[in-house]
């Protein structure tokens, strides 16, 4: 849509809908860097060519508003498919076309070629284009201040674990994040006219010092929140829950990203002395009732010191299978569909990020780390679009990940580490 609106001389808006409402609606979450513009009617017009919609009536635009015909959770052919949707494969003029479009957009995003290879952060021409779309709609990740104070109340109610680590995470998540450090003594020189839009990892010290360790996305798709009924699905998930139970997977993770960080932030201990203390919580985000207080005791059951791994211990919801209620003290705390919201926030401010999925009654890999995450496929577009907002990298060579159950290691990690301001150069400074 990005690209389609700075081609034909549009003005970029958030349409309607559960999840644009949520993140940029009068009542988001996010200040957003594209305006909002709710529509009275569904109805719309489809173009017969691009089959983007046609949508003639708005609540305050005058004008027509061209809608583009993929979402978030059915971005399934990347940049490609999204630039040229419903134009004929076969035709040897549109398939150039196509070609040169998609480098001419590549370059455009300062992204990768589309042929192949990666940037600096070992990231794809997909991934991170896809970063770009988030940086475009969430400059900074900046959460609204009356969201945020919600937010941490309902911390102080329903947190399990560190409660200063989230309250920080949550404090510092009302301003921009840096993007750069000064080279002389670490604070940060940006204002509104060097901010770049956008930019490549690593993160600034400054920026990770208010994100958590690390964080864990388990993804289950389970059969009672999704409306599956049916009496095979329900036992093997029933043995699936019963496995994470009896497992070293909690343990194992949450090491790996505590390891990692104090591997690859060793040389920042200095500055660190100087500033506040850097959360050292791993963040789980789950859609299993009760998993938080299972992986909780299982660690402690391994009678691990070191592993601090932390979540909101509350129901979970579906997105958009789940009817959102509302209740008396809505004006104080977060309802069920705003504290998915506070998920994907806190997994794209962490400094260590894994995905881990279900496939029957055993744990396995989750989105992926590259390409487009695997956002079209179930269940993965909540962790893919949170990965591309995160600004995390490739870990770098001379790092080791111990291989967990769940295939955890490290093809399916994704880290901050420091960057000896080589970020200067990557990064295009332009008012």
């Amino acid at each position: 849509a990005f690209l389609y609106a700075l081609a034909t001389g549009r003005q970029l808006l958030v349409g309607d809908g559960v999840v644009p409402e949520l993140l940029c609606g009068p009542g988001g979450a996010y200040v957003c860097g594209v305006p909002f513009a709710p529509r009275k009617q569904s109805r719309a017009l489809r173009s017969a060519k691009l089959q983007w919609n046609k949508i003639n009536d708005t609540a305050y635009l005058e004008v027509p508003v061209h809608e583009a015909p993929t979402n978030w959770n059915s971005y399934r052919r990347g940049v490609y498919e999204a630039l040229y949707r419903g134009e004929p494969n076969s035709d040897p003029t549109i398939i150039y076309s196509r070609t040169e479009g998609t480098r001419c957009a590549s370059r455009a995003l300062r992204c990768p070629s589309p042929e192949g290879g990666t940037n600096e952060a070992g990231v794809d021409f997909e991934s991170c284009a896809m970063a770009r779309a988030m940086q475009l709609l969430l400059p900074g990740t900046v959460l609204r201040p009356e969201f945020a104070e919600k937010a941490a109340t309902t911390a102080i109610r329903s947190w399990r674990g560190d409660l200063r680590d989230v309250q920080l995470v949550i404090r510092n998540s009302t301003s921009p994040s840096p993007i750069f450090d000064d080279d002389d003594d670490g604070e940060d020189q940006e204002d509104e006219w060097s901010r770049p839009l956008f930019f490549d990892p690593p993160a600034s010290r400054l920026d990770a010092s208010t994100r958590f360790a690390g964080a864990i996305h388990l993804r289950t798709m389970p059969p009672a929140l999704e409306g599956d009924h049916r009496e095979e699905h329900q036992a093997a998930f029933a043995k699936f829950v019963e496995g994470m139970n009896h497992t070293n997977f909690w343990t194992c993770a949450a090491n790996n990203a505590l390891r990692t960080d104090a591997q690859l932030s060793a040389e920042e201990e200095e500055p660190r002395k100087k500033k506040q203390r850097w959360p050292r919580t791993v963040f789980l985000a789950t859609d299993v009732d009760g998993m938080c207080r299972v992986a909780r005791e299982r660690i402690r059951l391994d009678a691990d010191e070191n592993a601090n791994l932390a979540c909101m211990d509350l129901t979970p919801a579906h997105m958009t299978k789940t009817k959102r209620e509302t209740h008396d003290d809505d004006d104080t705390f977060l309802d069920s569909h705003q504290l998915i919201v506070l998920d994907w926030h806190f997994l794209a401010r962490s400094r260590w990020l894994v995905s881990v999925g279900r496939a029957n009654d055993r744990c396995t890999k989750g989105a992926s780390r590259d390409g487009i995450h695997g956002v079209g496929g179930p269940g993965k577009s909540f962790f893919g679009w949170a990965l591309a907002a995160s600004g995390l990298a490739h870990p770098p060579p001379a790092l080791h990940t111990k291989a967990c159950q769940c295939s955890v290691s490290d093809k399916t990690v994704s880290v901050w580490y420091p960057h000896h301001h080589q970020q200067r150069g990557q990064a295009e400074r332009r008012p």
